[in-house]
């Protein structure tokens, strides 16, 4: 039996909607059973004074942690993550430092359900560097006149406690300033 052409229609249907693409989430090509978001930083914008160059620029993050099928499962001590490094890098109309990766260590936890609602699912807040001494020394930063705005995209990599890999971006404003 010879099958038409508008026969294979349904069977790629079918195909296309059973999760062979990418899923949702902050970071869709993972196997996890969770994945991660930025829940907030604090502050939300950063400013740089790039005169003062033995200060690092911080920021506060709370990551949460959010099951993938909340109604198939329960979180588990295997879904808790534990982030091992994040990345920064900027964009914007200004000179714009190089992009940078640090190491750092953030537990977030998977939480528990009570009544259909899961808690305890966020991470203490934690202060990461979003621009670094090091380039307020040096070109582009040392040369800046003029007060710009610029875009600072902060990525976080981890695993979760079986190892699959999880991943969350988060942005924030960071307005640089030539100092006095």
């Amino acid at each position: 039996m010879t099958r038409s052409p508008l026969g294979w229609i349904p069977i790629l249907l079918l195909v296309a909607g059973c999760g062979l693409g990418s899923g949702g989430g902050s970071n869709p090509q993972s196997s996890a059973f969770v994945f991660i978001t930025v829940d907030k930083f604090d502050p939300a914008s950063v400013s740089s004074n790039v005169a003062q160059t033995s200060t690092d620029d911080t920021t506060a993050v709370t990551l949460r942690n959010n099951l993938r099928s909340p109604g198939l499962t329960t979180p588990s001590t295997l879904d808790d993550v534990l982030i091992t490094s994040y990345s920064v890098s900027f964009s914007g109309p200004g000179p714009v430092p190089n992009p940078f990766t640090r190491a750092i260590i953030i537990r977030v936890p998977a939480g528990t359900v009570a009544n259909g609602t899961v808690s305890g699912n966020v991470s203490d807040a934690v202060t990461i560097v979003v621009v670094q001494f090091i380039d307020k020394r040096n070109p582009p930063l040392n040369t800046i006149t003029q007060t710009f705005q610029a875009t600072a995209t902060i990525t976080f990599r981890g695993t979760d406690g079986r190892g699959s890999k999880v991943e969350a971006t988060g942005s924030l404003v960071v307005i640089f300033a030539p100092g006095a």
